[in-house]
């Protein structure tokens, strides 16, 4: 008989404890994000985060992002369904997987290491508790099978990843003489109390989800690109009527967190003004590529027709609900 494996154990790492060094630059080798986010949003109740051991060396880590957290949706898709239920009904706690990692030469299984974690992180709490995590379609199978394994089932929209190659010829964007460019790369120049206005007006029906003090949060984060955000406002009125978001940088591509344009606005040229500022400016920079996520058919088909989109995979949400998995 083979020697027993080691039983498990599982902590919750809080921002001041000495194991969240060790995870945060594995997150930084392995996956090559960056992790400071990570320390800010456990102090702020925004993330957790659980080390399981076995014996005394540590397997593996989970960290959670709050779903309920209005700055997650910041550059991560929405599925409205989900997102409606978030605010609707206030006991459910639901929580976003962001890395679920098993230490290389453990005796068990990273699906018995996930296992032990995610019911750690449920705990005892009576509401219920909905972990969700979003999948490529044409993703890693080991990815799809462990969290299959974990009790992770399809639900929810889809969204899309897409490509935009900057380099072909600008779009003619003139005939807008009255719309005007404002670039986010200052704190000075940041409108945070009229981007969260917009920003609640195009993705949120109005509903306040966004604060001025998110805004700033957003624009203070390591991953946020403000040389290439921006807004675009009315140059008679002033009237923000557009804005644009940028962050993760991968090489020569750039990642467009959100964009949005205020219903009374979608008709006059505010996309074809912002978007062209953005490229110009992103290839003198030295960008070729941007990418974007949206769960919206028609923005995807409206980015192709216009800009050159490409679908590069379909994205989708797996959701394990309280109870546990198999």
């Amino acid at each position: 008989m083979g020697a027993a494996r080691p039983s498990l154990s599982v902590v919750r790492v809080d921002a001041a404890d000495s194991l969240l060094a060790g995870i945060l630059a594995t997150i930084r080798t392995v996956y090559g994000r960056a992790s400071d986010p990570i320390r800010r949003d456990i102090e702020a109740g925004r993330a957790e985060v659980h080390a399981v051991f076995e014996g005394d060396r540590r397997a593996g880590f989970l960290v959670l992002s709050d779903y309920r957290d209005p700055l997650f949706h910041i550059g991560n898709r929405i599925d409205p369904r989900l997102a409606r239920a978030v605010l609707e009904d206030p006991r459910r706690a639901i929580w976003v997987i962001a890395y679920l990692h098993g230490e290389p030469g453990t005796a068990h299984e990273l699906s018995e290491l996930g296992e032990a974690m995610l019911r750690s992180a449920g705990g005892a709490d009576p509401k219920e508790t909905v972990f969700l995590v979003s999948l490529p379609r044409g993703g890693d199978p080991r990815s799809w099978r462990l969290f299959r394994a974990l009790g992770f089932r399809e639900e929810g929209a889809p969204a899309w990843l897409a490509e935009i190659d900057l380099a072909p010829a600008a779009q003619r964007a003139s005939g807008h003489s009255d719309l005007e460019i404002v670039w986010l790369d200052a704190p000075a120049r940041l409108p945070a109390e009229e981007l969260a206005l917009a920003y609640d007006e195009v993705f949120a029906e109005g509903h306040p989800l966004l604060s001025a003090d998110d805004v700033h949060t957003i624009a203070s984060g390591p991953e946020w690109s403000g040389a290439l955000s921006l807004a675009v406002r009315e140059r008679e009125s002033g009237t923000l009527v557009g804005f644009l978001f940028t962050g993760r940088r991968e090489g020569e591509s750039i990642h467009i967190d959100c964009a949005g344009i205020r219903r009374p606005w979608r008709a006059r040229g505010v996309l074809e003004v912002g978007f062209e500022a953005f490229r110009r400016k992103a290839i003198e920079i030295g960008f070729r590529r941007s990418t974007f996520v949206t769960g919206i058919r028609g923005v995807e088909r409206l980015a192709a027709r216009r800009f050159g989109a490409r679908i590069l995979d379909e994205l989708v949400w797996l959701v394990r609900r309280a109870g546990g998995g198999a």
